[in-house]
């Protein structure tokens, strides 16, 4: 699938506009062509500085993530899409690792890492609790495309461990409920760097079902086990800190 350079801010998921597709040729953004993903057009557009940028994140990492950090050394960027979160990382972190297991995606991902200068690598891996295969949906909205489809994309997966990552302040996390196996595989990794971890969660998973429950519950689990107090619940992201930042 061919991309073209743009962008448009919220998750959307209504049909993007030609205005805005025409809009942002100007832009250092390589997009899938037939991308479905209003966000994915709208970030284009604006500067992580501004509010409207993933809803003001920015300045919230700012005030409450860096100035408890200080130093970020390196950042990890799990389902790093086009590379949204990884221009925030890339603006104080030493280096940046993406992760996006989409190859048309992916592509889409080093392009922009290149033309930006971004200080990242792009991995064209998903992440699990365990090294094999496994096959992704194809969704046009690739900001949620999921992980353990059936009849899907067949795709390699392995454990953030089996990386060996030293240095590791910050984990973000976006899998669309395939945040549990991702959390078992990178268990030692947050064990040993003791990583902010940004976990975003869509919104069923708040939805009362058995299943659901048991999600939300190995979920936090992962994180008790771990000595981590979730620190703020910020729209779908589930901020964590080691029990020892304070």
């Amino acid at each position: 699938m061919s991309d073209r350079t743009y962008g448009r801010s919220r998750m959307d998921l209504k049909r993007p506009s030609k205005v805005a597709r025409k809009s942002v040729k100007s832009r250092h953004w390589h997009i899938l062509k037939n991308e479905q993903n209003v966000a994915a057009l709208d970030y284009a557009l604006v500067s992580p500085d501004q509010k409207e940028w993933q809803d003001g994140f920015y300045p919230y990492i700012q005030r409450h993530i860096l100035s408890k950090l200080g130093r970020v050394r390196t950042s990890i960027d799990v389902g790093a899409n086009y590379g949204w979160m990884a221009n925030i990382f890339n603006s104080f972190s030493e280096r940046v690792e993406c992760f996006e297991p989409r190859e048309d995606v992916y592509n889409c991902l080093v392009k922009n890492i290149d033309k930006n200068k971004w200080k990242a690598t792009a991995h064209n891996i998903g992440l699990s609790d365990v090294t094999g295969i496994d096959f992704h949906d194809n969704n046009k909205i690739t900001g949620i495309t999921k992980l353990g489809a059936e009849n899907g994309i067949q795709c390699e997966v392995t454990t953030l461990d089996s990386f060996g990552f030293k240095d590791v302040d910050i984990l973000k996390i976006d899998a669309e409920g395939y945040e549990n196996k991702i959390l078992s595989g990178s268990y030692n990794t947050i064990l040993d760097n003791r990583p902010v971890c940004i976990v975003e969660m869509g919104d069923e998973f708040l939805k009362r079902n058995p299943y659901l429950e048991d999600h939300r519950q190995t979920f936090f689990r992962h994180f008790v086990n771990l000595e981590y107090n979730l620190f703020d619940l910020r729209t779908r992201d589930y901020i964590f800190f080691p029990i020892e930042m304070r």
